[in-house]
């Protein structure tokens, strides 16, 4: 079949799809893909793996070329690393190559757009980034690779943008502007005008502040000092509320470069 689940092949990507669902198991292309279907690939309370295999997720026709509302998780197990998802919507305002409205995990693989974005992580989602190529070929206004409305780790991956930012975190949703997290733990990032927006600039900058403090705070482990920084965050402490409000009102939009990056290979 052109399509495996565990050690069944299946003819069509529709049965395939359907068994991974059902199994929560890994789909495995067996050639390449599009998928023209206008609903999303994975549904709110369905769970899947998708595993590329070494073949390409060809573009489709829509806005986006996976959209997930539930569990997914994306990876490339073949030998060469050579599996792809690509878009084919050049200069489509809004348009995205993965839009996220679940929780998504991205391990590896190989992800090209000519869209407004690589992956979109939308307001009250969840994405995390283990691996991977993530390039976006636009120099459009307000095109930026990684743009992230809620919950982001990046833990290691290659990002490129040959216009706007590599990656770019704003507020999602007015009411809860502390909601918007990003957490870089490794990676490298390319961008032809810049490497970060000026609201991740500022969360990164919020972050090197409060490492700072912990460093200099000799009645806690720095490490219990971050912990609780995050129990603040997830428990959306009113403290903390108005500390981050505060100080994301003092970004200024300009389109200086930042030291952040410098700063955190240091």
């Amino acid at each position: 079949g052109s399509y495996r689940v565990g050690t069944v092949g299946y003819d069509t990507f529709e049965e395939a799809l359907a068994a991974a669902k059902s199994n929560k198991s890994t789909l495995a292309l067996q050639t390449q893909m599009i998928y023209e279907n206008e609903s999303a690939l994975v549904n709110e309370g369905e769970t899947l793996t998708l595993d590329l295999n070494g073949y390409t997720w060809k573009p489709s026709t829509k806005w986006y070329t996976i959209q997930n509302k539930g569990t997914l998780t994306i990876k490339d197990s073949s030998s060469d690393n050579s599996g792809n998802v690509t878009s084919w919507t050049s200069g489509k305002t809004g348009s995205s190559l993965i839009d996220n409205w679940g929780t998504l995990t991205i391990e590896n693989g190989n992800y090209y757009s000519t869209g407004s974005t690589v992956v979109k992580n939308e307001p009250n989602a969840t994405l995390v980034i283990n691996g991977g190529k993530f390039e976006l070929n636009n120099t459009e206004t307000g095109c930026n690779a990684i743009l992230n409305y809620a919950k982001a780790t990046i833990n290691n991956g290659k990002v490129i943008s040959h216009g706007g930012a590599a990656v770019y975190t704003t507020i999602g949703d007015i009411n809860n502007i502390d909601n918007c997290i990003l957490t870089i733990n490794g990676g490298e990032f390319i961008a032809t005008n810049k490497f970060f927006s000026p609201q991740t600039r500022k969360q990164i900058d919020i972050g090197i502040e409060i490492a700072d403090m912990a460093k200099e705070d000799k009645t806690e482990s720095p490490i219990k000092v971050v912990l609780s920084l995050i129990k603040q965050m997830l428990v959306r402490d009113e403290g903390w509320k108005e500390y981050y409000a505060s100080e994301m009102d003092t970004i200024v939009e300009d389109n200086a470069e930042s030291q952040v990056y410098d700063r955190l290979l240091k």
